[in-house]
């Protein structure tokens, strides 16, 4: 008997399998499951709530179709496959970090996640609600844990950590891993210390329903962000995640968003943290598809 990865395409493993001179397709999907660790609502009374913003985003390998000869009983067959597509497909992304390092440690031990297991951490931007515990979470990587910022991150951030972490900066945009992008783009706050500007990154991962995009603050405006990922990628929207900074909106102006939203069909959206109260029952209202609303704790698959 003999095994041979022939192709992977978007999120899916084809494994091709020769069992007494018959050959045998095997088909893995691969998953997106996504831990609010950190936001300003709550869902697991475990936990604990604050101002601010993480989750972690892994890809998980589902089963084999029904059409698996071994039916999971060849142990050594099934061995082999999980181990290669862990080492090849599993990937856990901490995106952002919240606003107080210490409820976010306490909600990941109650979580029971590891973190030396994350293989990319990426900060959307540098304002405090997204990197409390900025040196001391980073401590506790695992030295093969890639380390992703934006352009223009706060440099007495990084004058304080001393670690062999790869850290890269991602000026525009970035390939960080199969089907996994960086986009970042410039903003405007009205925060001093910002200069009037700031670069923010966004996470943009590829799957075989659409694309699935995580915003920090979207302080580059959640729509422009939205249609530059569209335009480059020619793809249709599956689900939009995270701070679509809404709170200090209009009413009216909330609601042309989501006509712009509706326009280009997206699928479903997570408005978080910064969103703001009023944007998600306006969105859970007025928008055509999904609108879901979650807390710290909360766990959605895609």
């Amino acid at each position: 008997m003999s095994m041979v990865l022939k192709k992977r395409k978007r999120n899916v493993l084809f494994v091709f399998v020769v069992k007494n001179d018959n050959l045998y397709l095997l088909i893995k999907t691969i998953k997106l499951k996504i831990t609010f660790l950190y936001e300003d609502t709550l869902k697991d009374p475990k936990l604990i709530s604050g101002f601010g913003f993480s989750c972690l985003i892994e890809t998980i390998m589902d089963g084999f179709n029904k059409s698996d000869p071994f039916n999971n009983t060849d142990e050594k067959l099934t061995s082999s496959i999980s181990t290669f597509s862990e080492e090849i497909f599993d990937k856990k992304i901490l995106f952002d970090i919240g606003g107080n390092i210490d409820i976010l440690f306490q909600n990941i031990k109650n979580l029971n996640i590891n973190l030396n297991t994350i293989t990319h951490l990426v900060f959307s931007h540098h304002h405090w609600d997204h990197t409390d515990g900025f040196v001391e979470l980073i401590q506790k990587l695992n030295r093969d844990c890639i380390i992703y910022l934006p352009y223009n991150f706060d440099k007495r951030l990084l004058k304080l950590v001393n670690t062999k972490n790869q850290i890269i900066i991602n000026k525009e945009f970035l390939n960080i891993d199969s089907n996994i992008y960086l986009l970042t783009l410039k903003a405007r706050t009205n925060l001093l210390k910002d200069c009037f500007s700031i670069y923010e990154q966004n996470l943009i991962i590829n799957t075989s329903k659409g694309l699935v995009i995580f915003t920090g603050c979207a302080h580059a405006g959640i729509v422009p962000i939205i249609k530059k990922i569209k335009d480059k990628f020619k793809k249709d929207i599956y689900y939009v995640i995270g701070g679509f900074h809404l709170k200090r909106n209009f009413s009216f102006q909330i609601k042309n968003i989501i006509n712009q939203f509706n326009l280009m069909d997206i699928k479903n959206v997570i408005p978080c943290h910064c969103s703001g109260e009023k944007a998600k029952k306006l969105f859970t209202k007025n928008f055509d598809n999904q609108t879901l609303t979650i807390g710290t704790g909360s766990i959605v698959n895609i």
